[in-house]
């Protein structure tokens, strides 16, 4: 469908009748969603968090093994990102506060378990 200005609008997203969101012209001209919870600045944080984790005691510098990589080469991989995105999710909230590490700890792994869904 094309506006008065000549633009080329996308219908909106619609699912089971409800309409979820409505797709707008960004500034490079292609379409994008309008994320309602900021989800682009959550994913940038997450980023950044597990950036971080590449330079802290997670690796090793000199062969650049981490820990994930000895429970994948055990099989133990999934069951321990399973528990420890759980240990977490359980925890957020009760140390220090509502603490927002805890939730880019759980998410990390989540990310972990996705990837080995990825592979499989």
């Amino acid at each position: 469908m094309t506006t008065s200005s000549g633009l080329d609008q996308q219908p909106p997203i619609i699912q089971n009748n409800i309409t979820l969101a409505k797709p707008t012209i960004s500034y490079n001209g292609e379409y994008s969603l309008p994320y309602k919870y900021s989800e682009p600045d959550v994913l940038k944080e997450l980023k950044e968090y597990v950036d971080a984790t590449y330079s802290e005691h997670y690796v090793n510098p000199k062969d650049n093994v981490q820990v994930m990589d000895l429970m994948l080469s055990s099989d133990c991989a999934t069951d321990f990102c399973r528990g420890s995105a759980i240990k977490y999710l359980c925890r957020y909230g009760k140390k220090a506060g509502k603490n927002r590490k805890d939730l880019l700890k759980a998410a990390h792994y989540l990310l972990f378990l996705l990837s080995f869904e990825k592979e499989n």
